[in-house]
Formats: C-alpha cells, sequence, structure tokens
C-alpha cells in the first residue's frame, strides 16, 4: 500500500511542476497567422520577436488537401526570463499528414528546456518516441515514432544569465 502510494505522490508532484513550471504571461504573448502548405516540399515561417528577443522557425514537409491556417505564438513570463514559442493549429484539427517537422528558438543566450506537442484529437505526443527535443541546438522535430499528426508544438526556453568574461 505504501508504495503504490508513494507513486501516486510522485505522480502528482511531476503533473504539478510541469503545469506551474513555465509561467507564460498571456498579455505578452505576440501572435501570428501562416499557412501550412502541402506539396511534400520542406518548407518553413520564421516570427521574429524584438520584444522576447528571440525567434522561431517552423520547418515542415506535409500532404493532404491544399493548405492549412495555423498560428505561431512567441511568448514570455512577466519578468522575460521563462519563453515559449508555440506553433498551433487553433481549430483543434488538422487534416494534414506531416511527413517531418521541426520548430526552433534562437536567441542570445536562449536555452530550450521542454517541449510538448500534440497530434491527432488531442493525443499528447511522446518525447523521445513521437518527438525529440535537442537542447543544445534548441529544436523539437518528428521522432521515430511520428504518425503524421500533429495539431501542436511548442518549446519551452529560459535566458540565462550571461557568463561574465574571465579577465
Amino acid at each position: 500500500m505504501w508504495c503504490q502510494n508513494s507513486i501516486l505522490v510522485f505522480f502528482l508532484g511531476i503533473f504539478h511542476f510541469a503545469s506551474h513550471a513555465y509561467d507564460i504571461d498571456s498579455d505578452k504573448v505576440e501572435t501570428s497567422d501562416f499557412d501550412v502548405i502541402v506539396g511534400g516540399q520542406t518548407l518553413n515561417y520564421k516570427q521574429d520577436s524584438t520584444t522576447h528577443g528571440i525567434s522561431c522557425t517552423f520547418t515542415w514537409q506535409a500532404q493532404g488537401g491544399t493548405m492549412e491556417q495555423w498560428v505561431m505564438k512567441i511568448g514570455s513570463s512577466e519578468d522575460g526570463k521563462q519563453l515559449s514559442c508555440f506553433v498551433e493549429r487553433e481549430s483543434g484539427t488538422s487534416y494534414l499528414f506531416f511527413m517531418s517537422f521541426k520548430l526552433e528558438v534562437h536567441g542570445a543566450n536562449v536555452k530550450a528546456q521542454h517541449a510538448v506537442a500534440n497530434g491527432e484529437s488531442g493525443k499528447e505526443l511522446m518525447d523521445g518516441k513521437d518527438f525529440k527535443l535537442d537542447r543544445k541546438l534548441n529544436k523539437v522535430e518528428a521522432g521515430d515514432k511520428f504518425d503524421a499528426h500533429l495539431i501542436r508544438v511548442g518549446v519551452y526556453a529560459v535566458k540565462m544569465e550571461k557568463q561574465k568574461e574571465d579577465l
């Protein structure tokens, strides 16, 4: 019984951390619409945010239909130390089949910390299987088990303190 209760407390603690670890201020989110065009070629959309000091680039290959309108959102916490970059289909549904995707965050002293992605019907995709987060290159991309369905992908990052140069 003790073991079961400990496991439950452990998972509740992880859920609490994941839901509160990134405090993005809804008043500090910049939004831009773009079209995800199909045809199998590699395409990308980039948004620069001088307010947050970062840029985000979404790269994809997709098939199915003609195109869909998607949204890129760049946000920060009130103090500007926590950042987010999300790409999503606001309707929550997509008829496209993604052959690949990649979301990159660029900026001075920015370090990717966590990524999330959702597939068909909002199904949470699994880090390490459906998608891979590369913290060194500040990007998240399709993993080996990705099943071509995507409605949302995002990266949470932090602004690192500038390193003082050695004298």
